[in-house]
């Protein structure tokens, strides 16, 4: 049986980097919370139908996650021309050197 529950988001603001399939350039923003499933980031969000890589710094650690996903939503109230929060859904996070997390994502 399916649960609908949300997965349990944590109020994290830490640096994030993330680029689309397509581009070259890492853009770079901030978490406002994260979750097993997926990260609320606020900065310039990337085209809707890229895969998105994520690269999110851990405090006081040399360490990061990092995942692939899609961007699930845009929260409510968001206009149109406010492209500057969005939620990525990633199935699965995993645990980087930060010195290797740009190759790894």
């Amino acid at each position: 049986m399916l649960s609908s529950k949300r997965a349990v988001r944590y109020g994290l603001r830490v640096p994030v980097r993330y680029r689309g399939a397509g581009d070259e350039r890492w853009r770079e923003g901030l978490t406002l919370n994260v979750s097993a499933s997926g990260v609320l980031i606020e900065g310039e969000r990337p085209a809707d139908s890229e895969p998105i890589s994520v690269v999110i710094a851990l405090p006081h650690s040399r360490g990061c996650l990092t995942g692939r996903g899609w961007i699930a939503r845009v929260p409510p109230g968001t206009s149109a021309s406010d492209d500057r929060t969005f939620a990525v859904a990633v199935p699965q996070f995993s645990l980087a050197h930060q010195d290797d997390a740009a190759a790894s994502a």
